[in-house]
């Protein structure tokens, strides 16, 4: 059923390709997340990553957290196979201090919780990984870094791409994407299925559907609007409980969970005067988390299901200025009022020898007041700083500030930069509210807390074709949130810092362009203080779980315009976890491995339609490895398929 619908989307698709009135249009490349508007990137004094579409094409990647692992200060976990509990830690700080925007739209939960594990790469524009706290701009969650997903802005002739690939594990793909121009705007829109069986024989299926689109329009000369819109349909099924596969006893064999991920963004701009510009973003974003696991003899002891509902409303309204120029210094001032509405609906039911139910239904506002101001003399000294003030329902009054500065040597083509600032991530329905039974919710709870700085330079040679880049950063996080029955407290802090690095190098022999590109991160943590409850989770003066102290990559790309071939590998050292299997759990050491992927793409017909065969290949020396202890990861994983674009 979920193909015939599929192919249907794509007869849709393929109609409105046909009578769309093509244009070319060009765009300079910008970075967008460091101060929430168009800046060149060598102006940015901040430590900002940003992964192009081609570059996750040349991979062949479909899942965001796959494309991120290779970002210097990025560490990712999953939790077994394809669909399994992802998480994402940037410079040592927790899950829960990232915040995610798709198309400008906070998709976090509220505390900052964020599942990775199913957020395809479908119809995406770039990736902007911007590191070191950001609520100054963007409020709660954004303690470790923002990560950025911009949907595609259609442009030029229209153009549609399909493909079909099929592999071990029982794995299915399908995609469809087509965009273009439309008169004074563009179009695209994007879908897929995957379907896979996972890497355990019973019960770990794993099925995913999205899709995504996005329209542009300029209303006037200056006037500008876009929408864009996103949804994602998921169900994995898994046999493992706490322990994980390779510790437990029996597989469950029905127990599973489905996820529903909706996005929407609308953006206006326009300007009141030649010096004075103003935007307006509405927003909303929700998500249905739905599990249920069935009582099982020697497995469960109880039936449980469960539903979370959670969604937000957002209203953000900003004014540009461009200040007068006075001695070759430029500025440029902004301040912006921003609105949000949270809601979180939950019900649960357990029976055992009784029934168990629960039921919460919760409603919070988040206001919030941001400042920045950027000073550019001579695109050589540059001085950006910036203050968020939030007033939650929950939680008192905070303000985040930030500066950021540097200055670039024109002989050279140096950089050097620095920041300093302060992030929060406001405490989770949850820990506010409670989720009924033993566990109570406190009203009294603050935002965890990080006070961070950084200092890096950039160094570009031969006219851009090499580039290296070193940061060291430091975090101090203090009113770490932590359980102690029946409620939660603000009671733990813990620091973090290290050195990450990169170097790029790219070199073109007429149609041939070869890329490498080695990036590695140092990073080592602390907890300072547990409040006396840590245990093995968070043990005062010792490292921190699932935050290894090395990790790096190796990436070397051959494109030509009738082949590509990319060589990634990935290497992580030692971390530490913990071991459910035993009562009372104890902290082990999980090895350092290597990941290797190699990814081939042959045009095989070139023209219009030009017809194309690839291949990936994961793990390609079968490498056996853990990221979660217990869990077990898959082994090496062949997609092949065919592809068409006319």
């Amino acid at each position: 059923m979920f193909r015939l619908f599929f192919l249907l989307v794509c007869l849709c698709l393929n109609s409105f390709c046909l009578i769309a009135k093509e244009i070319e249009e060009d765009l300079e490349e910008v970075v967008v997340t460091a101060t929430r508007s168009n800046l060149s990137k060598k102006k940015v004094t901040q430590s900002i990553q940003v992964v192009e579409n081609k570059e996750i094409s040349q991979q062949q990647v479909t899942d965001a957290h796959e494309i991120l692992r290779d970002v210097p200060g990025v560490s990712v976990t999953q939790t077994g196979s394809r669909g399994g509990p992802t998480s994402l830690f940037i410079r040592g700080g927790g899950a829960n201090h990232n915040l995610v925007l798709i198309d400008g739209v906070r998709v976090n939960q509220a505390g900052g919780s964020f599942e990775f594990a199913y957020l395809p790469l479908d119809n995406i524009e770039k990736i902007e990984v911007l590191k070191g706290p950001q609520s100054a701009l963007y409020g709660s969650d954004g303690m470790g870094g923002v990560i950025q997903i911009m949907t595609k802005k259609g442009r030029g002739k229209t153009t549609t791409d399909f493909s079909i690939a099929g592999g071990n594990y029982n794995t299915f793909e399908e995609r469809v994407q087509t965009s273009g121009g439309l008169g004074n705007g563009g179009f695209s829109l994007g879908a897929s299925r995957i379907d896979s069986d996972g890497i355990l024989n019973v019960n770990n299926r794993f099925g995913e559907t999205s899709f995504s689109a996005r329209f542009d329009q300029k209303l006037y000369e200056s006037v500008d609007l876009d929408g864009a819109v996103r949804y994602i349909d998921v169900i994995f099924q898994f046999p493992t409980e706490n322990s994980g596969d390779r510790l437990q006893g029996l597989l469950d064999p029905d127990q599973y969970w489905k996820r529903k991920r909706a996005i929407l963004s609308s953006n206006l701009s326009a300007p009141l005067t030649a010096w004075w510009k103003q935007k307006l973003q509405l927003g909303y974003q929700s998500e249905n988390r739905f599990s249920k696991d069935e009582r099982n003899p020697g497995i469960d002891t109880a039936w449980s299901q469960s539903s979370n509902v959670e969604t937000r409303q957002s209203v953000d309204y900003s004014w540009d200025f461009s200040l007068p120029k006075l001695a070759d210094i430029t500025g440029a001032f902004t301040a912006g009022v921003a609105y949000e509405k949270e809601n979180f609906e939950q019900t649960s039911r357990r029976v055992t020898t009784s029934t168990t139910s629960t039921a919460i239904d919760q409603l919070r506002s988040n206001y919030a007041y941001y400042f920045q101001t950027q000073w550019d003399w001579n695109e050589l000294v540059f001085f950006t700083p910036s203050v968020r003030v939030e007033q939650n329902e929950t939680f008192s009054t905070e303000t985040s500030p930030k500066f950021t500065g540097g200055f670039r040597l024109p002989w050279t083509d140096t950089k050097i930069r620095g920041t300093w600032g302060k992030g929060i991530t406001a405490p989770s329905f949850t820990q506010v509210f409670g989720s009924g039974g033993t566990t109570v919710g406190n009203l009294n709870l603050k935002p965890e807390r990080v006070e961070s700085w950084e200092a890096g330079i950039d160094q570009n040679f031969l006219e851009g074709a090499l580039e290296a880049n070193i940061t060291y950063f430091y975090n101090l996080y203090d009113d770490l949130i932590s359980f102690i029955t029946p409620t939660f407290f603000n009671i733990q802090s813990a620091k973090s810092e290290g050195v990450e690095s990169s170097v790029q190098i790219k070199k073109a022999w007429n149609d041939l362009e070869c890329r490498l590109v080695l990036s590695h991160t140092l990073v080592e943590t602390k907890a300072l203080v547990s409040g006396g409850v840590g245990g093995t989770g968070f043990t005062q003066g010792e490292q921190l779980l699932r935050r290894p102290k090395h990790r790096g990559a190796v990436t070397v790309n051959l494109n030509h315009p009738r082949f590509n071939i990319n060589w990634n590998s990935t290497f992580q050292g030692e971390s530490l976890d913990r071991d459910f299997s035993k009562t009372p759990e104890v902290r082990v050491a999980l090895p350092g491995y290597v990941k290797t992927d190699l990814s081939i793409s042959v045009v095989a017909i070139p023209g219009s339609p030009e017809w194309r065969v690839f291949t990936k290949i994961e793990n390609l020396f079968d490498e056996k490895y853990e990221e979660v202890y217990g869990f077990s990861t898959a082994r090496i994983k062949v997609l092949s398929g065919i592809g068409v674009k006319f």
